[in-house]
């Protein structure tokens, strides 16, 4: 059962991270969120709505885990993927390698989650 999933995790976390790269509206729209306070209570909003997606796809992945639990771990997955893809842009960063890296965080971290 887990291996289905973890085999549709890469090919997610290498999408995501070639639009990380190569979509020109990221950046700009990134500077745009941290310009003031109104944008960035609306992306902490957006970000919410995010994490409830995440934590609705990990229910059938996590069916013992309690309904608040999988809201925490959306919000922490969400948060680690945004942290280590902006790290992965950095100057000097290896992008391909912190991608891996990623991969192998959340792998771990959602094949611990489900015991």
């Amino acid at each position: 059962r887990s291996l289905d999933w973890l085999e549709s995790l890469d090919p997610l976390i290498d999408h995501v991270a070639a639009l990380w790269v190569n979509d020109p509206s990221r950046r700009a729209v990134w500077h745009a969120v941290q310009s003031t306070p109104a944008t960035r209570a609306t992306a902490a909003v957006t970000e919410r709505e995010l994490a409830a997606e995440i934590a609705y796809v990990l229910g059938p992945l996590t069916p013992g885990t309690p309904r608040e639990r999988r809201t925490i771990m959306a919000e922490v997955i969400l948060h680690v993927a945004y942290s280590v893809l902006n790290f992965s842009i950095r100057d000097g960063q290896s992008h391909s390698e912190a991608v891996v890296e990623l991969k192998r965080l959340l792998a771990a971290y959602l094949l611990s989650a489900e015991t």
